[in-house]
């Protein structure tokens, strides 16, 4: 029974919508900081908001193989070993998604408050 419920609704129904949905919060605040920051679309950075659609996809990875884990009485150590990398791969490109906005948050600021301090007619980036 506690195998039924993990795997419906937790892992196939929460699990599915969640990653998605923060991949594409992640990611939208990523591309918004940058166009705030940088105002040019062609910014060597302008593809960082790729960052959390792969954390997503990692995140799928792990899921899958976590049901493969639980509804198998006979696991390979191989499957353990690649869920476990999953996991840390999702932890690690959504850590950098969030390292990166938060640095985006700084800079943005910076800015605002640079231009803040610079008379009409002069701003520049």
């Amino acid at each position: 029974d506690t195998v039924d419920l993990y795997i419906f609704p937790q892992l196939f129904l929460l699990d599915i919508l969640y990653p998605l949905l923060l991949a594409l919060f992640l990611s939208t605040f990523i591309i918004r900081l940058s166009n705030l920051v940088w105002k040019r679309p062609d910014h060597v950075t302008s593809n960082l908001f790729v960052l959390p659609f792969i954390a997503m996809l990692f995140d799928y990875l792990e899921n899958i193989l976590i049901a493969v884990m639980i509804t198998n009485t006979s696991v390979s150590a191989r499957v353990i070993q690649v869920a476990s990398f999953s996991t840390q791969m999702k932890g690690a490109f959504t850590t950098i998604s969030w390292i990166i906005i938060l640095l985006l948050v700084v800079l943005w600021l910076k800015n605002k408050w640079t231009n803040r301090n610079v008379p009409a007619g002069k701003h520049t980036l």
